[in-house]
C-alpha cells in the first residue's frame, strides 16, 4: 500500500511492445558479458553476480545514453532506464540461478529449460510488482512478463548454442556461470568439436 504512490516516480512502460523496444540495450550487456566472460566469472557465485550486474549495467546504460542523447530527463528516457535496469536485474539473477541449478549436470535443454524458468519466474515477480505499484491489472502485467521472458531468453539462446558447439565458448560459460570442471554436458577444453 505504501508502494502505490511511487508509481506516479517510477514510469515503467507497460506494453510488453514498449517493453521489448527498450531491451536493446540489453544486448550490448549480454554481448560484453560474453565477451568479458573469463574474467566476470570464477569459482565463487557470490563474486560473479555483482560482476554480471555491472557489465550488463554499464554498457546497457551507455548504448541507452547514446539513444536518447545524453538527455535521460526525458520521460522516455527514464522509462527505457527502469526497464534497463529490471531487465540487468531479472537476467543477473536468472543466469546466477540457472548456473547454480546446472552446477552438477549442463546439457544444452536443461540449461536452457532452467534458465527460461528462472528468467519467467523473475520477470513475473518484477512486472507483477510493478503494475501493482502502478495500479494497473496484476494479471496483465503477468502475461507481459512471459512475453518479455521469451525476448530475453531469445536473446541469450545463440551465446547458449555456440557455448555447446565449440570448447572455447564452452570454458566462458563454464567460467560465466562458476561451474566446476568436473560437471558434464559442456565440451571439455581441449578437444575438438565434432564435424
Amino acid at each position: 500500500m505504501f508502494l502505490r504512490p511511487w508509481g506516479r516516480w517510477l514510469p515503467f512502460p507497460y506494453e510488453s511492445e514498449e517493453l521489448s523496444q527498450n531491451f536493446y540495450p540489453l544486448c550490448y550487456g549480454l554481448g560484453a558479458l560474453w565477451l568479458l566472460a573469463p574474467w566476470i566469472g570464477g569459482r565463487s557465485r557470490i563474486v560473479a553476480f555483482p560482476r554480471i550486474l555491472l557489465v550488463c549495467g554499464i554498457f546497457g546504460f551507455c548504448s541507452l545514453a547514446l539513444r536518447h542523447e545524453w538527455d535521460l530527463g526525458q520521460a522516455a528516457a527514464v522509462e527505457a532506464l527502469n526497464s534497463l535496469a529490471l531487465a540487468v536485474c531479472v537476467c543477473g539473477v536468472g543466469l546466477s540461478l540457472a548456473g547454480w541449478t546446472c552446477r552438477r549436470r549442463c546439457k544444452l535443454v536443461l540449461l536452457c529449460s532452467v534458465l527460461m524458468l528462472w528468467l519467467c519466474a523473475g520477470w513475473m515477480l518484477g512486472l507483477g510488482v510493478w503494475a501493482w505499484i502502478q495500479g494497473k491489472s496484476v494479471a496483465l502485467g503477468i502475461l507481459a512478463a512471459v512475453s518479455v521472458a521469451v525476448h530475453v531468453f531469445l536473446m541469450a539462446l545463440p551465446f547458449l548454442v555456440l557455448s555447446f558447439g565449440s570448447p572455447f565458448h564452452g570454458q566462458r560459460l563454464r567460467t560465466l556461470l562458476c561451474l566446476p570442471e568436473s560437471v558434464p554436458g559442456l565440451v571439455p577444453p581441449g578437444t575438438a568439436p565434432a564435424k
